[in-house]
């Protein structure tokens, strides 16, 4: 032995001759072994050590002689941490030794603390389905590893059924490492699911969804606090106090309007029917005494107080308030509908219609619209009030039934300045104002005066000065989206195009280029389109160059952006005539199997305008054969050219008509699969068509069913299929009688054949 260990220092060349005498040593030079083993590690010979074991194994020694080995396996792992473990582990699992497994896992763990074994014995006691031998593996790996999220999920699951208290142990610390690490989506979802399993802690529960809310959006923040009030569903009586709990905490965080909780506990009529919850909510202890007190003193000043009073209580920003003290006066008016507050005084339509007017929230108009009408028999009277300038601004209101309350109030405009002022549009698009004087004119059908109305609305449109409110559009967005849409508009609705006008578009259009890659591509096909288009020449201050901004990613993006065809034909052509044949087939490739691609129609008129129909067929196949999931644009593809009246089909190389019924087979399937695909309900339609009036869809549906048909399937499919077929073209409109009384001939034929005598 001291031979074998001297040969060996002196010369690690002659190791594989070591090796061959190692397995053949005997229990009582296991400690030599140990220091020979030692020695080739340090030696940085770690693959013969490991072969050396592999060997071992593999030929299926006696127990003592693989113990020598896991020496040298523990001696590996305790050097180089678990890597070694995981490839003898892999090794044994693939050659069937669990058992060994098992046994190396208790050598390992007697000699040090293996966060690999560990992990290993967790994974087969899983697999095994062994709670009791999983549940302390899962506990020792999370106490070796406090921060491993996965395994306390794992032991939280574990208990779910047997140990309330465990689950939340163990969620708790799943949700805390969550929200340290920063990952928010799965400190929300555990959130969730302890909603679900604990609803009744709400106090736990509301703690960790405010410091949630304080790293989501307003969106998020407010289904936090929703679904955690819905999680009260089964406990709305009055001698729980949850709810208001809840509603309070989802305030506070300012990430949850309270419009909205609002109609949430509207919706619970349990709540919204005890008063002493909303009350409670909004500390107004006073209010349903006040209403019902009905005298004739109270002013808006001591409604204000309340409000103030609110106000303070949520804690909401001060700039955004305004509406929510409108919402409340809309929510207090419903307190007691059947008491309304005509004894307040004059001033009061005042301070609502203020409200009104420094509204940031489409749904407080409303409602605040709403509110007056308890206050007055007619709330015509408060909004009589309003300046007709502040009408005007009522005007731009977002919702249709407030547009149509405020017009329903101009019985006969006192002066003609009024309904002038009131008619000017504060939308620079004149097309948005003409729908929005359509809805006006329909309140006024019946007006006495229409002849008037009609006459203002002629002072108001010559009074419409498209150029001013351009340049100030233009002006007021920073949102280059924005500003190219307001340029549209200007030349869609302007006929005398001003030079002023254009050269601050020329300005404007010059800074996207600059600021904006992803949108310089589409900038300068936009700039040629409109100096094309309307014969102008837009000011650049620098040349641009189409190619210069060239990238596949920023082409897909400018196409998509386009709203105009002609543009889209625009960017089809520079691409077919700035960039290498191979590169821009590659791009309209792309343009097709773009998920984001809203108008794949013009791309496909494309290709088929191209001269070379083997790079259409090309396209055609790659298509169909490396993205499966674009089957159907195939299919699209393929009907394009039988619409356009291709000639009968391909040439050898591609599909012939008949073999395109192959693709009736799949696109049934699409249609079964995707019920919502109306484009192959209608390509279906389409193939079978133009199929049966070529004669080539007759054989497949005259065909024997048990015969070796050109669809795959059972007799039963195929059947169903034709039976699909014959359906579909019944709905079409032949041209040709002759056509029609075949079709209805063959169906008799089919029926009558695969009828049971």
């Amino acid at each position: 032995m001291h031979t074998l260990i001297e040969k060996l220092q002196t010369s690690l060349s002659e190791l594989k001759l070591v090796r061959g005498r190692l397995v053949d040593l005997h229990a009582k030079d296991l400690k030599a072994i140990y220091h020979l083993l030692q020695d080739i590690v340090k030696a940085d010979v770690h693959q013969e050590a490991t072969a050396l074991l592999k060997k071992t194994i593999a030929e299926q020694r006696e127990l003592h002689i693989i113990n020598y080995h896991l020496a040298l396996l523990m001696y590996l792992t305790q050097q180089n941490g678990d890597n070694y473990l995981s490839i003898f582990y892999n090794y044994l699992s693939k050659i069937g030794k669990i058992a060994l497994i098992e046994l190396i896992s208790e050598q390992v763990l007697a000699h040090y603390e293996s966060l690999f074994v560990y992990t290993s014995m967790a994974q087969q006691a899983e697999r095994s389905d062994n709670k009791e031998a999983l549940i302390p593996i899962l506990k020792n790996l999370l106490a070796r590893n406090p921060d491993d999220i996965i395994t306390a999920k794992k032991l939280a699951k574990l208990h779910i059924d047997t140990d309330n208290v465990a689950v939340h142990h163990y969620y708790d610390i799943a949700l805390s490492r969550s929200f340290d690490k920063s990952d928010f989506g799965e400190a929300c979802s555990i959130w969730k699911l302890l909603v679900t399993l604990e609803p009744e802690n709400v106090d736990y529960l509301i703690n960790w969804a405010k410091k949630l809310s304080q790293h989501t959006d307003a969106n998020n923040g407010y289904e936090l606090f929703s679904s955690l009030l819905k999680s009260q569903k089964n406990n709305l009586n009055n001698s729980n106090p949850s709810i208001i709990k809840i509603i309070k905490a989802g305030l506070e965080t300012q990430v949850v309007l309270w419009s909205q909780f609002f109609l949430i506990i509207r919706a619970y009529k349990e709540v919204y029917a005890s008063h002493k919850y909303l009350n409670d909510f909004l500390n107004l202890s006073k209010l349903p005494k006040l209403i019902k007190s009905k005298k004739s003193n109270h002013s808006s000043e001591v409604l204000l107080s309340y409000i103030n009073k609110f106000e303070k209580i949520i804690k909401l920003d001060q700039g955004s308030f305004v509406h929510h003290k409108a919402f409340g006066l809309g929510m207090i008016s419903q307190l007691k509908k059947d008491t309304p507050l005509s004894s307040i005084k004059t001033s009061e339509p005042k301070f609502i219609c203020s409200f009104i007017k420094k509204r940031n929230h489409a749904m407080s108009l409303d409602i605040a619209l709403k509110s007056l009408t308890p206050c007055y028999e007619n709330h015509v009277v408060g909004l009589k009030l309003f300046k007709p300038e502040e009408f005007n601004t009522l005007l731009t209101a977002p919702i249709a039934h407030f547009t149509k309350e405020v017009m329903l109030t101009l019985e006969k405009p006192a002066t003609q300045k009024e309904i002038h002022d009131l008619l000017v549009p504060t939308l620079f698009n004149e097309e948005q104002w003409s729908r929005k004087w359509k809805e006006m004119k329909k309140v006024f059908f019946n007006h006495p005066d229409l002849e008037y109305i009609n006459k203002m609305y002629a002072l108001a449109k010559k009074d419409f000065d498209l150029d001013t409110r351009t340049t100030q559009a233009l002006k007021q967005t920073t949102k280059s989206s924005q500003k190219i849409k307001t340029i549209e508009a200007y030349f869609i609705h302007q006929k005398n195009i001003s030079d002023a006008v254009i050269t601050t578009i020329g300005a404007e259009l010059t800074a996207i280029v600059t600021a904006e890659p992803n949108l310089a591509l589409f900038t300068t096909i936009f700039i040629q389109y409109l100096n094309e288009r309307y014969k102008i020449t837009i000011p650049i201050s620098k040349p641009i160059n189409f190619a210069d901004h060239y990238t596949q990613a920023n082409f897909i993006a400018s196409y998509n952006f386009a709203t105009s065809q002609h543009i889209r034909n625009l960017l089809l052509e520079k691409l077919e005539t700035t960039l290498p044949e191979a590169t821009y087939h590659n791009d309209l490739e792309k343009l097709i199997t773009a998920n984001t691609l809203q108008y794949r129609d013009l791309v496909f008129e494309r290709l088929i305008k191209l001269p070379n129909k083997t790079v259409f067929k090309k396209i055609c196949r790659k298509i169909s054969d490396q993205y499966l999931d674009f089957r159907e644009v195939y299919l699209i593809m393929v009907t394009y050219l039988l619409e356009k009246q291709f000639p009968a089909g391909f040439d050898s190389e591609g599909l012939t008509l008949y073999k395109m019924v192959r693709l009736l087979g799949e696109l049934n399937r699409l249609i079964a699969i995707e019920k919502d695909i109306i484009l192959s309900k209608r390509l279906y339609t389409t193939i079978n068509r133009i199929l049966f009036e070529q004669n080539v869809l007759s054989d497949y549906l005259t065909s024997e069913t048990n015969e070796n048909t050109i669809l795959p399937g059972d007799d039963i499919t195929k059947l169903a299929h034709k039976e699909r077929i014959f359906k579909e073209l019944e709905k079409q409109p032949f041209h040709n009688e002759t056509r029609k009384i075949e079709l209805s001939t063959l169906r008799e034929k089919i029926r009558h054949r695969n009828t049971p005598s």
